[in-house]
């Protein structure tokens, strides 16, 4: 993706956001692995209540916001990889992930 906005009323499989590079990416539902992967800017919502591995993975910029009440903190963080580069990675409002 490399301008504009997507809202996605359901859940998204891997690679959501994958080469994003400005925009903004609303997610209502759950998102499967690899979300925002070798992302280099732009904005992704999440919503749901279930996220998948490797989120961030290779991120060379951009923001992610988890906004699900019923997701843990251990459980997003756990969820973002060791690969982000660049970035930040926001569970509500408080950062737990950034390079």
């Amino acid at each position: 993706m490399n301008f504009g906005k997507i809202v996605v009323k359901g859940s998204a499989g891997k690679y959501a956001g994958h080469r994003m590079i400005r925009g903004e990416l609303v997610i209502r539902g759950d998102v499967g692995d690899w979300l925002g992967n070798q992302m280099s800017g732009g904005i992704i919502l999440v919503y749901g209540n279930r996220i998948g591995n490797g989120i961030a993975s290779k991120m060379d910029g951009g923001e992610i916001y988890l906004e699900s009440p019923g997701l843990n903190l251990e459980t997003a963080k756990n969820s973002v990889s060791d690969e982000m580069t660049k970035g930040k990675v926001y569970l509500r409002d408080k950062i737990i992930a950034f390079k």
